[in-house]
């Protein structure tokens, strides 16, 4: 489909949300695009598919556990924010293998009077976290608390946007690779209680995880965002700072997704760009004539993160509008030429960035199996 580029409109509305803002791997693309053409069910693929190619058969979920948090633990890690060590503070340690159990959000009851000891650990868009104490009978919880960002008057629909947040959130966070909500409710102010993750966000490891790491943390991130399509809901906002880590012993830190402000229902039909972060933002965000955001804005925006998981920098730089108009008309650089990747790792960053929806992964699935397949063949 041929394009010249954003409407005026588009980048008009584009530059008034931006200013708005600041004030406040080839065998598996080969393996994915033969899934395409046989019109393979997504639902059946994969490690989760009884005798589905080198990963073997699925094995019967364990009870209180999703399907695919159990059945995509082929890595060596079995089920289990926001976070600590503030900015980039997070470092990776020296453990080389995957954990055998991601750390879970504690199951407790919320008295938000008795919470204790709170100190900002982050915030963006309308919205502020803290570190809070929470006194239990078996001892003192660490949580992080989500409110909205006072400025003046707190409106119905900021207390609506966030209840909304709570609950589908709240949803989707029985998998080891989604923060866990804790509790949430709406006095004295709307608030969520999230797992605490301890060790920093994805934006302070870009570019310095050894490569099989990367590998294995962006399966884990893919297999958080399946299960919450799986649930008819996309994130529509994933970027670093959403990407959350909690420490583990001995191996490495397990990255969960959070914020789930922005997300919508799949059968919702929504075109804005409010809060976006355009560096992560897919084309379809930013112009109407590539179709509406769904799920496989998902999938373009995982590309993002992964682009800049692997070699440090986004696929686009520069002031937002430069970044805007980037997104539509160029492609990026293939990963091999800005790192020291291999370069079977350009074609699936390359399909998930692809411009046009049609051209993309079909379904996560295929992303996942694709990702997990290059960690499997260099772990063999």
């Amino acid at each position: 489909m041929a394009r010249v580029g954003p409407d005026p409109e588009t980048v008009a509305l584009y530059a008034v949300v931006v200013a708005v803002a600041s004030l406040g791997l080839g065998f598996g693309v080969g393996v994915y695009r033969a899934r395409r053409r046989g019109g393979e069910d997504p639902s059946a693929s994969g490690p989760e598919r009884a005798g589905s190619g080198p990963r073997g058969s699925a094995s019967t979920p364990e009870p209180g556990r999703d399907a695919e948090s159990q059945a995509g633990d082929r890595l060596g890690q079995s089920p289990s924010v926001s976070g600590g060590r503030e900015e980039s503070e997070s470092v990776a340690g020296s453990a080389n293998q995957p954990p055998d159990s991601a750390p879970r959000a504690p199951d407790v009851r919320v008295d938000y009077d008795a919470l204790t000891d709170e100190e900002p650990i982050g915030g963006g868009g309308n919205a502020d976290v803290t570190k809070a104490t929470l006194p239990t009978p078996e001892g003192n919880v660490t949580l992080a608390i989500k409110r909205p960002r006072m400025q003046g008057t707190l409106h119905a629909d900021a207390v609506e946007r966030m209840l909304d947040e709570a609950e589908t959130w709240d949803k989707l966070d029985d998998h080891d690779y989604v923060v866990g909500v804790v509790d949430y409710g709406a006095e004295p102010l709307p608030w969520i209680a999230m797992e605490y993750m301890d060790a920093g966000h994805l934006g302070g490891r870009a570019g310095s995880l050894g490569f099989d790491q990367a590998l294995w943390t962006a399966v884990a991130i893919t297999k958080g965002v399946r299960h919450a399509h799986r649930r008819g809901v996309a994130h529509l906002d994933l970027k670093p700072a959403n990407v959350l880590f909690r420490e583990v012993a001995g191996a490495w830190d397990v990255p969960k997704v959070a914020d789930w402000g922005l997300s919508k229902h799949l059968l919702e039909h929504s075109q804005s760009v409010e809060g976006l972060s355009p560096g992560y933002a897919a084309p379809e965000q930013f112009d109407r004539s590539y179709g509406t955001t769904d799920d496989i804005t998902d999938i373009y925006q995982l590309g993002a993160v992964y682009y800049e998981l692997f070699t440090g920098r986004p696929p686009f730089e520069g002031e937002s509008t430069r970044v805007m108009r980037a997104v539509l008309d160029e492609t990026p650089t293939p990963p091999s030429e800005v790192a020291d990747v291999p370069s079977a790792l350009d074609d699936v960053l390359l399909t998930a960035l692809a411009k046009d929806k049609a051209d993309r992964y079909d379904d996560i699935v295929y992303l996942r199996d694709d990702l997990q397949a290059l960690f499997e063949g260099r772990r063999a």
